[in-house]
């Protein structure tokens, strides 16, 4: 579930205005603590054909990221604290980041088949190489500052599939929410079908 406001009035804190494109929305009570200030990460792995373009996967991944920003503009804010208030700020036209990494020369990543046989062992996945973002923030040589994004997606390419993570910041999803954010982002990366009214209720407030 998300832990945005349910019936939040969009009013805009001090130095912003609701007539600028820049919008504030206060997250709920269970948001403003600061031990939420995390992120959960999820990734699935995909096996692909010897003939797989992976820059095909780029191209969908990168058109589904941008029409579900288009649908729930805010999952492409990011988290900022106003006169004592966290909250989301979004900009209309704003983009979730798709981050790639490419491990097929690397050679302490082995080929999806072995991770496969090897039952996906977790020490082959550090969210250092697999997530753009740490679980909490500034460990593994994490450098803070900047943008704390709602959600992204990194797409790691290894020989024969690719891990997808899904990184989301917990104040604002928990694991219910981030599983409704990923089914929905799997139905627009289809952009011949339009989205179940059910992936759009799961997340809409």
């Amino acid at each position: 579930m998300s832990s945005r406001e349910a019936n939040s009035t969009h009013t805009a804190p001090e130095g912003h205005s609701l007539l600028t494109p820049s919008m504030f929305e206060a997250i709920n009570i269970l948001g403003q603590r600061s031990q939420l200030r995390i992120y959960t990460q999820i990734t699935l792995g995909y096996e692909t054909p010897g003939d797989y373009h992976v820059d095909d996967a780029v191209s969908v991944f990168k058109a589904g990221l941008a029409r579900l920003a288009a649908c729930v503009p805010w999952l492409a804010g990011s988290i900022e604290d106003e006169n004592g208030v966290t909250g989301i700020s979004s900009t209309p036209g704003e983009t979730i980041s798709l981050a790639v990494e490419d491990m097929r020369q690397e050679e302490s990543t082995p080929c999806f088949a072995e991770l496969k046989r090897m039952g996906f062992p977790a020490r082959f996945f550090s969210e250092k190489h697999f997530c753009s973002r740490m679980t909490i923030p500034g460990t593994h040589g994490e450098t803070l500052g900047g943008d704390e994004p709602v959600f992204l997606v990194q797409l790691n390419i290894v020989d024969g599939g690719i891990f997808l993570s899904f990184i989301a910041s917990h104040a604002v999803l928990d694991m219910v929410g981030q599983a409704s954010v990923m089914r929905l982002l799997c139905e627009l990366c289809d952009p011949s079908k339009k989205p179940s009214h059910e992936a759009l209720s799961l997340i809409h407030i």
